[in-house]
């Protein structure tokens, strides 16, 4: 037996969230599907409550914890402090999630701060901000996957909503098309997006914008995807002037590989599709609407960034073998290692997770040996470089701690 261990087998937690899949989750940990509830997210990370636990031994966050300096080495330490910087999340999304933002770090500590003054209970429903960090992330595909992610350019609303109107949505004309004709930028875009989100129930709003939809997704043209998602977003809420806001978000879909950064302020909602996420090590979540959770509609409308953007993706780069994403934060840092029966030694300078999403490998340092099946994760403690081998598609998770 190795005396001081610094690779670790974990337990993984999983969340169960309306949204998620019956199959996929249980599918890639090869258990029985589908399942009874909806499994959303894997968890691979050191953030209470649902840090992983380490067999035999406890939680890692409590490792860490115990020795911050073992576990994450000096520049980590020096970097980020006494905790894991990063969480990786394996997340399968089957329904659309809320719209949401995430906070900077200075709205997390003020929101934290006064949710704790004001008695709120960390484990309240009523909670908006559930620690003091913040929460940028980065999502890569692994199946096709589609998103609404910041703001249209106003002629492109524009467009969209006329297409709407020509299909029987007359009542965009006063609600959305009318304001942005009359001030055709980002304060019209604001003043629209502020008039459909936190609104009383319109059943028959939505109702006659659907209407509208279905004719227009019944063709093909330049808008029939997006009005076929907001057919599909209406019907898990049919009352709900937000479902309406969606059209004001780009669409985007993602290919295998394809990665988005979501930046602190960046309004998003995920719509369908299995992805590999890395962030920050938070669990705050701002939410706007669409969602049966708690919302808190002024915070939320106070952290958007409205400036309408390009998509901001990130190109992964490599050699084939090691594909890695590299997003304008030091926090966290994402690689996919593809094992085709070569050896291949990776460099451990931070903290890193791995997880076996397909296949069989085996990581070796010196004297200790990890067998990972296709649903394993491992922690890895920084220091000398370990090798991989098999036949396998990891993730694998750290943050930067150099330039």
């Amino acid at each position: 037996m190795v005396e001081r261990p610094t690779l670790f087998c974990l337990e993984t937690p999983i969340r169960e969230y309306a949204w998620g899949s019956h199959i996929w989750l249980a599918q890639i940990r090869g258990l029985a599907s589908p399942t009874l509830k909806p499994e959303a997210e894997l968890w691979i990370g050191a953030h209470d409550p649902d840090s992983a636990l380490v067999p035999n031994v406890g939680p890692l966050s409590r490792l860490i914890a115990g020795e911050p300096q073992r576990f994450l080495g000096s520049a980590a330490m020096t970097k980020f402090g006494p905790h894991l910087a990063f969480l990786l999340k394996v997340l399968a999304v089957a329904q659309p999630l809320s719209l949401q933002v995430h906070p900077s770090l200075e709205q997390a500590r003020t929101g934290f701060k006064k949710e704790n003054e004001a008695g709120i209970s960390i484990s309240s429903s009523e909670r908006t901000f559930v620690d003091d960090n913040h929460k940028p992330e980065l999502l890569v595909a692994v199946s096709d996957f589609h998103a609404l992610v910041g703001f249209r350019k106003v002629a492109e609303v524009t467009s969209l909503v006329e297409s709407l109107i020509a299909n029987g949505a007359i009542c965009l004309s006063n609600r959305i098309l009318e304001p942005l004709k009359r001030t055709p930028n980002v304060l019209g875009l604001r003043g629209v997006f502020e008039g459909l989100i936190g609104q009383p129930d319109d059943a028959a709003f939505v109702k006659e914008t659907v209407y509208g939809a279905r004719r227009l997704a019944s063709g093909d043209g330049a808008h029939a995807e997006s009005a076929r998602w907001l057919v599909d977003i209406a019907g898990f809420f049919p009352a709900r002037p937000d479902v309406v806001s969606t059209i004001l978000l780009n669409l985007v879909h993602l290919g295998p590989g394809d990665a988005l950064y979501i930046a602190p302020g960046q309004v998003h909602s995920y719509l369908g599709g299995l992805g590999i996420e890395i962030m920050s090590s938070s669990d705050n979540v701002v939410r706007g609407g669409l969602t049966l959770k708690h919302v808190d509609v002024p915070a939320f409308l106070t952290m958007i960034d409205w400036t309408p953007e390009s998509i901001p993706r990130i190109e992964g780069v490599g050699d084939g073998a090691i594909t890695t994403w590299m997003p304008p934060t030091d926090d966290f840092v994402l690689s996919r290692i593809e094992c085709g029966g070569e050896v291949i030694v990776l460099e451990v300078d931070a903290p890193l997770v791995i997880f076996a999403i397909a296949g069989s490998a085996t990581i070796l340092r010196g004297e200790e040996r990890v067998g990972m099946q296709q649903g394993d994760s491992l922690f890895v403690a920084p220091g000398s470089p370990i090798t991989l081998s098999g036949s396998a598609t990891l993730w694998c998770g750290s943050c930067r701690v150099s330039q």
